[in-house]
């Protein structure tokens, strides 16, 4: 199962964005890739009320180069009212923690 309150922040974000990347970066998948990205999304999202912003931020820092999923889930974000996830985090400590992760996930 993705996500929830308990799940290992890191692993949870590098699995959904290997199943996110392979989804947008096939053709074959146009017809269902927003109803599976938005089911991925709502489940490493669950329960997480502390630090959603730093997934949703470290997610988009790691798809930057997908327009149109970066387009999708900036669009989710927003129909789901938890735009105060794209707004930069007021601690340097935080700020640092949503590069690191996207850093180490991108390497990892």
């Amino acid at each position: 199962m993705i996500g929830g309150a308990e799940a290992e922040r890191e692993s949870h974000i590098r699995v959904c964005l290997g199943c996110l990347v392979d989804l947008w970066s096939d053709y074959r998948t146009a017809c269902f890739r927003q109803p599976a990205t938005g089911h991925l999304l709502r489940c490493l999202l669950r329960g997480r009320y502390n630090d959603y912003g730093i997934i949703i931020r470290t997610l988009l820092l790691s798809v930057r180069h997908i327009p149109l999923l970066v387009e999708y889930i900036l669009g989710w974000v927003r129909g789901h009212f938890i735009e105060d996830a794209l707004i930069p985090p007021d601690s340097h400590r935080d700020r640092q923690a949503s590069n690191a992760q996207a850093h180490a996930i991108r390497e990892g």
